[in-house]
């Protein structure tokens, strides 16, 4: 089983106070829509943590990362976003039959797939890969669209994936939400 590696951290490099203040609780949201609450991280520019032998933990800037891991809910809402086709392979069938976790059930065939939460929509999202956690990145950088996976749904905005697994992504220099470095998760911790 994997988890998801995106408790999506939020860098905003205009102003923090702005991009918090634009973040909806998650659990009161529009219908079909879906947002992620962040608590501030500060101290920016500290030194790597010598637990760790001065490895991990120094971030030179203050930035905000998710409370919580990305839900089966919140991703739920996403594929049922921009996945009726599922091009890229957002869903794996695994999120339905793992009897150990919450999951997801696909329904329907492509062209037409539906989403729908099996168990707790509040438990993290498992059996999802780097790339889904950028493409759900770039979905909430573009606004959390309707539509195919696409240059406007999923495969630009915090990262340039343009297809299926691309090498050498890294996140754009405008990038909103990102999925947070082994430094950021540390010093969060």
């Amino acid at each position: 089983m994997r988890r998801i590696l995106v408790s999506v951290a939020l860098f905003c490099a205009a102003s923090l106070v702005h991009c918090q203040a634009a973040l909806p609780d998650v659990f009161n949201m529009p219908a079909g829509q879906t947002s992620l609450l962040t608590v501030p991280v500060g101290n920016p520019g500290n030194a790597n943590d010598p637990d760790t032998g001065n490895v991990y933990g120094g971030v030179s800037y203050s930035y905000s990362i998710g409370t919580y891991d990305v839900t089966v809910g919140q991703h739920t809402a996403f594929l049922n976003a921009v996945a009726a086709t599922d091009t890229y392979s957002l869903y794996n069938p695994s999120m339905a039959s793992d009897g150990n976790v919450a999951g997801i059930q696909q329904n329907g065939s492509s062209g037409n797939y539906t989403h729908s939460v099996i168990g707790s929509a509040n438990h993290p999202i498992t059996y999802v890969s780097w790339f889904d956690a950028a493409r759900f990145a770039n979905w909430l950088y573009n606004g959390q669209p309707t539509g195919a996976e696409g240059m406007n749904t999923t495969e630009s905005g915090s990262y340039s994936l343009n297809g299926a697994n691309p090498i050498n992504v890294g996140r754009n220099t405008n990038a909103t939400w990102v999925i947070p470095t082994e430094n950021k998760w540390y010093k969060a911790a």
